[in-house]
């Protein structure tokens, strides 16, 4: 029977930068996202001592467009690594995601419980210009962006709208049916950040314990957005925030 190990022996197993360095600024070309499912850029497969093996697939889209493969580092103690994704030019109306699958491979024992957490790390003013000032920002300091309160953010089972696998998974558009990993997981990044700082159990299903089975896995997408109608005062800010993920044994074996 397997036992979950105790909070203090749990590990970041893995863990990806949402969006790092966002700035306003230059143009850039936009496209559209349909309801197939993205091909993932990027892959890890952590094993940590006396713990569960995660498998973490992942791929950022920006406008509609796939973000050539990015950069992964492990975490340790409870610190998340990335950055995963590094944006900048941002202009009112842009959006993008991060989308996500977690495995718990085939040859493992048991079934594991994967828990999942959103940090605002950078918050950053990076100075004033003339439009910003004009627009009445006045803040400094490395925390006194308003960008982190101007980008929207959601965190959703990116499962498809008719369920596990369904039409529309894995494409890093939110679609009809498709539940937030919780309550919420919605609004600004500096809400949506509070929210999910302490982490949030992954449970697609809703029924039953929150363990994958080895084998199975579970997709999410971190999605943000910049309001098109967004004042000059963010025009020169930038965020960072990560999404990290930490795995145990479920207890009793499995559900």
């Amino acid at each position: 029977m397997d036992t979950p190990d105790p909070p203090s022996r749990r590990a970041v197993l893995a863990a990806v930068a949402g969006v790092g360095g966002l700035y306003g600024g230059a143009s850039v070309a936009r496209g559209a996202l349909g309801l197939d499912a993205v091909s993932f850029t990027d892959q890890r497969e952590i094993t940590q001592q006396n713990g569960p093996t995660l498998r973490v697939e992942w791929v950022a889209l920006y406008n509609g467009e796939r973000i050539a493969g990015t950069g992964f580092e492990d975490g340790g103690g409870d610190a998340p690594a990335g950055p995963a994704v590094a944006l900048s030019n941002l202009l009112p109306g842009d959006t993008g995601a991060l989308v996500i699958r977690l495995t718990v491979p085939t040859g493992e024992p048991g079934p594991a419980e994967v828990t999942a957490s959103l940090a605002l790390t950078g918050n950053a003013e990076n100075g004033i210009n003339e439009p910003e000032s004009t627009a009445g920002d006045t803040t400094t300091g490395e925390d006194g962006g308003e960008l982190a309160d101007a980008l929207a953010v959601e965190v959703w089972y990116d499962r498809g709208a008719a369920g596990v696998d369904g039409l529309g998974t894995r494409n890093g558009t939110r679609e009809p049916g498709e539940p937030l990993v919780a309550p919420d997981a919605e609004g600004s990044l500096r809400e949506v950040a509070s929210a999910l700082s302490g982490g949030v159990v992954l449970d697609p299903a809703s029924s039953g314990p929150a363990c994958l089975r080895p084998g199975e896995s579970v997709s999410v997408a971190v999605g943000w957005s910049l309001a098109p109608e967004t004042a000059n005062a963010v025009q020169t800010d930038s965020v960072d925030f990560g999404v990290g993920f930490t795995a145990e044994r479920c207890a009793g074996g499995g559900p």
